[in-house]
């Protein structure tokens, strides 16, 4: 309902007529309380106007201190905008910090001094992001102590070769392995600069690597049907035992690091060295994040007899890993990367995480296992593990040449036991036949 209109000049004539207040007569007793309502709604009205006064004073004041200092706080902006679009990467020092060195590790930590770099333009953070991307395809698929990884200053005096990278004692000396790899990606300009934004590529290129294959490529990898992997129940059911599950004499089971079918040329069940690595889906997984998904299908067709061994890889619809990076080889890191991926494709884990939720499978310390069989083997000269590296590149990347690797490894039971029996067996021959 509206406020009734009060005049100053009805308010005075009412103020001013005199009323006998000690009577009982309903007339006189009404307009008593019609003017002492019209009072109350006069004052009230005053006092309304008054606030609305000292509000609109308000606002103007503002606006007129906004229009006085405007051009310098935009000035300053449009400064500061230019300058994150237009400057590169900052190439002064950033901030290190000793990284963390494990239980018991006699890692040296590395100096500290404040840090006055600027962030990554766009520009340079996108190339970053490429970096990470690249890493994860071919070095790995988790960066250790990512909290203190950007931080730590890359030694570009240490011999990589002597670093303990798979010791978890020395994870500072895993971290210096990891920069080492991440930084041969970087453009000149950002070679000892190291940002989150690799980081950040990395989880990029690692959740997309994730969709492609439960949702994409993975039935052709795997030759299966696509309805196979899409349920976790049903790729448990079905593909338990080709990832390595064994029970025990009391019925209950896990899932082997070395006897899984899946990583064996022959899908046997038990560890052989001459079939390790060997799994042509593993060699089509590689390659359909390399190549993209049509060279899956090709290698598949090539594997089945539908066309000749040697027919050349179909020209693909988009770029690729393999265009944007020029791959002509694969690393070491790359197919420990693809054996992990083959066996959490057809695990019962949704999310690709450095430990399953559903199968207790820890994927990055998989890695690390089967990464040091690569790298003990190329380090002894093995001639099996030499001819694990050769057939993947024939078969991936038959137009390019083949990559070294001769990283430092460490030692892993049953796998390395066989790999010095059979140095050891080579060297014997040599030696016989002198």
């Amino acid at each position: 309902m509206p406020h009734p209109v009060i005049n100053s000049s009805d308010l005075e004539n009412d103020q001013h007529e005199v009323l006998d207040l000690d009577t009982d007569d309903p007339d006189t007793l009404k307009k008593v309380r019609l003017q002492y309502f019209y009072f109350c709604a006069a004052l009230f009205s005053q006092r309304c106007q008054v606030i609305r006064d000292l509000q609109l004073q308000r606002t103007t004041d503002r606006a007129a201190h906004r229009r006085e200092f405007g051009d310098v706080t935009n000035t300053h902006g449009r400064k500061r905008a230019r300058k994150r679009t237009h400057h590169s990467i900052s190439h002064k020092r950033p901030r290190t910090a000793s990284a963390p060195s494990g239980r018991g590790s006699d890692s040296e930590p590395s100096d500290s001094e404040p840090s006055d770099a600027e962030p990554p333009s766009e520009d340079a953070a996108e190339c970053l992001k490429r970096a990470g991307r690249r890493w994860a395809i071919e070095r790995g698929l988790w960066l250790v102590g990512s909290k203190h990884l950007f931080n730590t200053r890359l030694d570009g005096d240490c011999d990589t070769s002597r670093l303990r990278r798979f010791d978890p004692d020395k994870i500072g000396e895993k971290i210096q392995a990891q920069l080492h790899e991440i930084d041969p990606y970087l453009p000149k300009e950002y070679r000892g600069n190291q940002s989150k934004d690799v980081q950040e590529g990395v989880r990029t290129q690692r959740s997309n690597t994730a969709t492609r294959l439960r949702k994409v490529a993975g039935p052709t990898i795997f030759n299966v049907n696509p309805t196979d992997l899409k349920d976790s129940a049903r790729r448990t059911r079905d593909f338990k035992d080709d990832i390595g599950w064994k029970t025990d004499d009391s019925g209950s089971g896990s899932y082997d690091i070395l006897d899984v079918p899946i990583l064996h040329g022959d899908m046997r069940s038990s560890y052989s060295l001459d079939q390790f690595l060997l799994n042509p889906a593993l060699m089509r997984l590689y390659a359909c994040l390399a190549r993209g998904p049509e060279a899956a299908a090709h290698m598949l067709d090539r594997d089945l007899g539908r066309v000749p061994a040697d027919a050349p890889f179909p020209s693909s619809k988009t770029e690729t890993m393999r265009d944007i990076f020029k791959l002509d080889h694969v690393e070491l890191g790359g197919i420990a990367t693809s054996a992990v991926l083959a066996i959490w494709a057809l695990s019962g884990d949704e999310q690709l995480r450095e430990t399953g939720s559903q199968t207790g499978i820890n994927y990055a310390e998989r890695h690390d296992e089967y990464l040091q069989i690569l790298m003990e083997g190329m380090a002894m000269k093995s001639p099996i593990i030499q001819h694990i590296v050769d057939v993947w590149n024939e078969k991936i990347f038959p137009e390019g040449r083949r990559g070294d690797a001769d990283e430092q490894p460490r030692g892993n039971a049953r796998a390395l036991q066989a790999l010095r029996a059979e140095a050891a067996a080579v060297e014997q021959d040599g030696d016989q036949t002198e």
